[in-house]
């Protein structure tokens, strides 16, 4: 997700921390609390609702396009090898019908 905001670093920071994978440095809840994001006036002040309801929307419809991209896709592969079965059938069976109506071997 991009939001060009000033305290983008800061939350940046705050989530990276609630999300290390390491426990032993991921952070604990006075950690969280005492985090310049939520004890100082980084998050009171800042409504991020619009920037980041944008976002959310922008990053849906990229979602929802991949999706009928991907759907366009597969019913495309699926009419091809229906093709390629109807062509490989009608060929076994021109190949037949050749056969039948050759003499027989010695």
């Amino acid at each position: 997700m991009h939001i060009s905001l000033p305290f983008l670093p800061t939350a940046k920071d705050f989530i990276n921390n609630l999300l290390e994978i390491d426990v032993k440095k991921r952070y604990n809840c006075s950690q969280a609390i005492s985090h310049p994001w939520i004890s100082g006036n980084t998050a009171r002040d800042k409504n991020i609702h619009q920037s980041v309801s944008a976002q959310m929307k922008k990053n849906f419809a990229k979602k929802k396009w991949r999706q009928a991209f991907n759907a366009t896709a597969v019913v495309r592969h699926m009419r091809k090898l229906q093709l390629s079965s109807q062509e490989s059938r009608a060929a076994a069976g021109q190949a037949a019908e050749t056969q039948e109506g050759q003499p027989a071997a010695p």
